[in-house]
């Protein structure tokens, strides 16, 4: 993966960091609507941002964050400002 690659149009301007990050690990399981990472927000994610950590983890090993379009870019940010290699998806 590269750094951040983003599949969509720009979202509005950064605010929170990520603490709720309780999204389903088995993006083939029925769920309902995946709820926003960032702490505090309770809003429906429209994006799904796929990272890890190269240093502890392997390719095969890719975490998943939720995020509305809020709060979208602050995630993206928070992970490109570390070095993590990330992918941006729409969901849904």
């Amino acid at each position: 993966m590269n750094l951040c690659t983003f599949n969509g149009s720009q979202a509005s301007p950064l605010r929170h960091l990520a603490d709720n990050r309780g999204v389903t690990p088995d993006p083939e399981a029925p769920s309902e609507a995946p709820v926003c990472s960032s702490r505090g927000c309770r809003n429906t994610a429209t994006w799904m941002l796929l990272w890890r950590n190269p240093r502890i983890h392997g390719t095969d090993r890719v975490k998943r964050w939720a995020a509305c379009d809020e709060h979208e870019p602050t995630l993206r940010e928070f992970l490109t400002a570390r070095g993590f290699p990330c992918q941006t998806e729409r969901v849904g």
